[in-house]
């Protein structure tokens, strides 16, 4: 059976009402802090699925490790 993607609509219409925990996209992998980088604040490493390495702060960091598909809208 081959399953298709869900239209734009609703896929939006199902994030707004908190029913989709959201996930990495495939391919991302968190890399960690890179240490004796010379920043007072260690940036901490992200490898998107194209091989690219992209340096965040560590609270971006922070949030991205807390996507896990798991926690869903925090109703704020």
């Amino acid at each position: 059976m081959t399953q298709t993607a869900p239209s734009p609509e609703a896929a939006s219409s199902e994030a707004a009402s908190g029913d989709v925990a959201p996930v990495l996209a495939d391919g991302v992998e968190l890399l960690g802090e890179l240490a004796n980088s010379g920043y007072r604040s260690a940036p901490s490493l992200v490898r998107r699925a194209d091989g690219q390495t992209i340096s965040l702060t560590p609270l971006l960091y922070q949030v991205l490790a807390a996507i896990d598909g798991t926690r869903g809208d925090v109703g704020i």
